[in-house]
């Protein structure tokens, strides 16, 4: 029980840092169209959101699976937690796999289609989102295919707990 309450409190912890830089990402996009230097920052800021938009993705798989999973110790780390390769389930290691993918696909379509095409960030914003979609379909897909053909889950671990 204790556990669980101090993976809720590092995941609320997460949730607070990831909505703060939602909100610093608006504004710098609706401040972007008077003050055009920050075209730049936000469309960075909108591709560091895309990419945790798609780590939140594998979390709520893998806590709906009930997977073993350890959660980043640094709020600096970019991912949220470590699933454990050893002590999960295929099936666990497949429903954590595709609730990223279809994050993936949505902040795609965000960008693609409801970004405005006039706004100085947003040719920027979707090249950032092509390329961090195509490092899923390079890096992801494959091992989850891997998976769900009959192999091994293979080794995940992007952290070590209490190791930096």
């Amino acid at each position: 029980m204790q556990l669980a309450r101090s993976t809720e409190c590092v995941m609320f912890r997460f949730a607070v840092r990831d909505g703060a830089l939602l909100l610093l990402v608006l504004s710098f996009w609706f401040l972007a169209t008077t003050i055009g230097a920050l075209a730049l920052p936000a469309a960075i800021g909108a591709g560091f959101v895309a990419f945790q938009l798609h780590e939140w993705g594998h979390w709520l798989g893998a806590r709906a699976a009930g997977a073993m999973v350890t959660p980043a110790s640094s709020l600096l780390s970019p991912f949220l937690f470590n699933f454990d390769s050893t002590a999960n389930s295929r099936y666990q290691f497949l429903a954590m796999s595709w609730p990223g993918f279809v994050a993936t696909a949505i902040f795609l379509a965000v960008f693609q289609w409801w970004l405005p095409p006039t706004h100085p960030a947003t040719t920027l914003t979707q090249q950032i989102g092509w390329g961090l979609a195509s490092v899923t379909i390079v890096i992801e897909v494959p091992l989850a295919l891997w998976t769900l053909a009959g192999g091994r889950i293979p080794p995940v671990s992007v952290f070590l707990p209490g190791k930096r």
